[in-house]
C-alpha cells in the first residue's frame, strides 16, 4: 500500500476500533503521549485536541455516551492517522511529517465542533474542568483506569 492509501486505511482501522474497546484505549494512550512530546508543534490544536481525547476516555469509560457514531468514528480515523508515523507525510521529516497530520485534526476537529463543545460545556458542569478566558483548562486527560 501507498502513504496515499493512509487515510483510507485510517477510516477502516476506526471502524475496526469502535468493536474493540481496548484497542481504543491503545490509540488515545499513543495519541495522549504524543500530544505531550510534541506541544508546540500542535500548539494551535492543543486545546481541542485534549478536549476530544478527554471526551473519548470520557465515552470509553462510560461516563459520557452521548458521543455520535460519526463523531467517534471521524475523531478515531483522525487520531489513527496522527499517530501512526507513516502516513501520507511520515512524521520523521522534521516540519512537513506533523503539517498533514495537523490538518487532519483540523478538519476532524471542524466536523466535531458541536459535539465537542457539548462536551466541554458537560465537563465544566461536573466540576471535571475550569473555564478560563473562555477556554476550559482540565486538571488533564482522562487516564485509563
Amino acid at each position: 500500500m501507498s502513504p496515499g492509501d493512509a487515510g483510507p486505511r485510517a477510516a477502516r482501522a476506526a471502524a475496526r476500533l469502535f468493536r474493540r474497546r481496548r484497542s481504543v484505549g491503545r490509540v488515545l494512550g499513543a495519541a495522549d503521549a504524543m500530544l505531550e512530546r510534541k506541544p508546540g508543534a500542535l500548539r494551535r490544536l492543543r486545546g481541542d485536541l485534549a478536549a476530544l481525547l478527554r471526551m473519548l476516555w470520557s465515552w470509553l469509560k462510560g461516563r459520557y455516551p452521548n458521543v455520535p457514531r460519526r463523531t467517534l468514528l471521524s475523531s478515531l480515523a483522525a487520531l489513527v492517522y496522527f499517530v501512526n508515523p507513516l502516513d501520507l507525510v511520515p512524521d520523521v521529516l522534521p516540519l512537513l511529517g506533523l503539517a498533514d497530520d495537523a490538518v487532519v485534526l483540523s478538519w476532524v476537529l471542524a466536523q466535531v465542533k458541536r459535539d465537542l463543545d457539548a462536551f466541554k460545556a458537560w465537563e465544566t458542569d461536573r466540576g471535571g474542568a475550569i473555564e478560563v478566558s473562555g477556554e476550559v483548562v482540565p486538571p488533564r486527560s482522562l487516564p485509563p483506569d
